[in-house]
């Protein structure tokens, strides 16, 4: 199939508690985004490492990722935790480094996330009149889902929707016109091989490509290997080790991607940081101004136990 788009495809994220009206929701909202696709996930009882639920999900915004349609997730990532907590005895096989990577992929698609949720009440009536279907069996464990939907974590855009106050995020064609219009993070060109958010002030450029770890060329892109033999997976868990730092703050390349005139748009931002010297000499010939600091690789072989320097540079930190 031949793409003609000159960009990924958004990703929206319906999320929320049982009786929320998320399913409802996410058909209206994939029938009027017109070309768009249903993507139903969970519970997955019998995958039990992040990994190979981190595939799944990965899947499934692949048709996103090729610029080929708008994807709209029932249920994701985030769903794991929350669940996790209630229904696993607090196992959730998605951790806080496997969330960021996810989610660092879902922003090259200018990921956002509607919350579904309702008041308690209404909420419980729903689930009452559905108590059977719905995934949770008891009203305890649907009240403690539908309190931690309430402090969902993610470095995503949020928009809430409850349908019985009504408000702006209640028609679908009218988040789909907020996205567009207010969305500080467009989904990313389809010819730069680029992560996380396309207007991050900073920008971390990596060395080449690694070897298809996953085994699938779609899973290519930068630090997005599940792998823990790698650097990305190590790299991700320092990074997520300093309280302020998300991924709407990164933009992820490597060098053995960049050229003259596709790169140009590295000058325009505030920092770029080469993770290790072929990294460097590649943004040295392209006159980019940026600051070294050790290829991740080699820090996690050799010095694994002294703070890595990319987390000393300030504007990391703050």
């Amino acid at each position: 199939m031949t793409i003609q788009n000159t960009s990924c495809k958004r990703v929206y994220i319906v999320e929320g508690p049982d009786g929320g009206g998320k399913s409802t929701f996410a058909l209206a909202l994939a029938e009027a985004l017109g070309t768009a696709i249903v993507s139903h996930h969970g519970p997955y009882p019998n995958i039990t490492t992040p990994a190979a639920l981190a595939r799944i999900y990965v899947d499934a915004m692949i048709p996103a990722l090729t610029g080929e349609y708008d994807v709209v997730m029932d249920r994701s990532w985030l769903s794991e935790p929350i669940y996790g907590e209630v229904y696993r005895g607090g196992v959730t096989r998605i951790d806080s480094v496997t969330q960021r990577q996810l989610e660092r992929l879902a922003l090259r698609c200018g990921a956002v996330v509607i919350n579904c949720r309702v008041p308690w009440e209404k909420t419980l009536a729903t689930w009452e009149q559905r108590k059977g279907v719905e995934y949770l069996k008891t009203a305890d464990a649907l009240r403690e889902v539908w309190e931690l939907y309430g402090v969902l974590e993610t470095s995503l855009l949020q928009f809430p929707r409850d349908y019985t106050v009504g408000g702006p995020f209640v028609d679908p064609r009218r988040i789909i016109k907020e996205v567009a219009y207010q969305y500080v993070s467009p989904p990313h060109p389809l010819n730069q091989r680029t992560a996380g958010d396309w207007n991050a002030h900073i920008v971390l450029v990596g060395e080449a490509f690694a070897a298809l770890k996953d085994g699938d060329h779609s899973y290519q892109w930068p630090f997005g290997s599940f792998h823990e033999s790698g650097c990305s997976r190590w790299l991700t868990r320092q990074l997520d080790s300093l309280s302020g730092t998300t991924e709407r703050d990164l933009l992820w390349v490597n060098a053995d991607q960049l050229d003259p005139i596709a790169s140009a748009w590295l000058r325009s931002k505030n920092e770029v940081i080469a993770l290790g010297v072929k990294a460097s000499v590649r943004l040295t010939d392209l006159g980019i101004n940026h600051r070294i600091v050790p290829h991740p690789q080699s820090w996690k072989r050799f010095h694994y136990q002294d703070v890595y320097p990319l987390l000393k540079i300030r504007s990391i930190l703050s």
